[in-house]
């Protein structure tokens, strides 16, 4: 009996050290590292390299971008990207290059100020709704408990009118995946 239980003792060891190296061989996977993730508290879009926008140049000011933590970060470009969304007139205006940021932001306020769109929040997603056209600039779903842009979809915009002075707006998204 007491041979068994070693064997056990040193199975259950030699079971241990490969799970420890399997552990220490994992990492935490980022999966949307070029995601752009709406953020109601940012006040400006953010982005981590300047490579993401098709129009650059070198901020020359001497602001600074202030996180959560209490930490100010430096501006080293300022831009813009029109390409966010293939086919849709998205374009983000006056995003500012923050090379410590880790995520892609986009600024809530300067988004529904510059387009003169409404984001519309849900447990699954989000959508960006021009305010006055109705059209969908831009759709995004709900992943690993951050909303995020879809870079691809599809998006049909109809109004239901009736007789009243207001219409219903259904909105009916079809997102398609990546390649």
């Amino acid at each position: 009996m007491a041979k068994r239980c070693w064997s056990f003792l040193k199975l259950k060891k030699k079971q241990s050290a490969n799970i420890a190296e399997a552990f220490s061989a994992c990492t935490v996977q980022d999966f949307n590292n070029h995601g752009w993730f709406p953020d109601s508290g940012a006040t400006s879009h953010i982005t981590n390299n300047s490579d993401n926008l098709d129009v650059s140049i070198t901020y020359t000011s001497n602001e600074r971008i202030l996180i959560g933590n209490g930490q100010s970060l430096s501006i080293s470009h300022k831009g813009s990207v029109s390409n966010i969304v293939p086919q849709s007139s998205l374009v983000l205006s006056n995003i500012l290059v923050v090379s410590d940021i880790m995520k892609n932001l986009i600024s809530i306020s300067q988004l529904t100020k510059q387009l003169n769109c409404r984001v519309i929040f849900d447990s699954f997603g989000f959508a960006i709704q021009h305010q006055a056209t109705i059209t969908v600039l831009g759709v995004g779903r709900y992943e690993n408990d951050l909303y995020v842009l879809d870079k691809h979809h599809c998006a049909l915009a109809s109004i239901v009118s009736s007789n009243k002075p207001r219409a219903t707006v259904h909105l009916h998204f079809h997102l398609v995946a990546s390649l």
